[in-house]
């Protein structure tokens, strides 16, 4: 998100007055900072925040680009590997709250169609959303922990859930530290590389 120990101070008043400062400007978001501050809110569930949404709400937004506003999630490192672990980890969820995006033929052409989801797109407004047969879908994965706060999931779900929590950070964060270390040697590292994370 572009903030540091020596600009906090700057990035708190940006944050808190929208629009009065360049910050944006200065610190376009990346998709890894999308992915994180979507991870954020969906740790603050149920509780209001940023637009009087709740936490669940503001983590669908950011997991489709936030301002950026993407008709799909970006393709992240994270996502190609919770897709593909996700039912070695959790096979209950995956399979009862569709973690990993799988549609239904089309009847028209046989051909399977996205999966889609309708998120607040800021200003009060809602938008859909499209994940693919075969993606991640983090989107749904919101919904499970909202179910999940809720009562409504079994403590084995719960327990397959906090498991795709704890796989998702891990991941994230060894990618964003990968990256940190490819910078740090002087490499050319693209945002949008892909990093396997085989031993995980």
């Amino acid at each position: 998100l572009g903030t540091t120990i020596d600009n906090i101070d700057e990035a708190e008043y940006a944050a808190t007055h929208r629009g009065q400062t360049d910050w944006a400007d200065r610190h376009p978001l990346t998709d890894s900072a999308d992915m994180l501050h979507a991870f954020v809110h969906r740790f603050e569930g149920s509780h209001v925040g940023e637009g009087d949404h709740t936490g669940y709400n503001n983590a669908k937004y950011w997991l489709a680009g936030g301002p950026k506003q993407l008709g799909s999630p970006a393709v992240h490192a994270v996502s190609s590997e919770m897709a593909r672990k996700a039912t070695m980890i959790a096979p209950r969820c995956v399979q009862a709250f569709g973690l990993v995006a799988s549609s239904s033929p089309s009847l028209e052409n046989g051909k399977s169609e996205e999966v889609k989801h309708i998120i607040i797109a800021g200003g009060g407004k809602n938008r859909t959303v499209s994940v693919f047969d075969g993606e991640w879908d983090g989107f749904a994965f919101v919904d499970a922990c909202e179910r999940a706060e809720n009562g409504e999931l079994s403590e084995e779900e719960c327990d397959e859930l906090r498991e795709l929590q704890r796989l998702e950070l891990k991941l994230f964060l060894r990618g964003e530290l990968m990256k940190a270390l490819e910078v740090e040697k002087g490499g050319d590292r693209n945002e949008d590389d892909q990093t396997k994370n085989d031993e995980l």
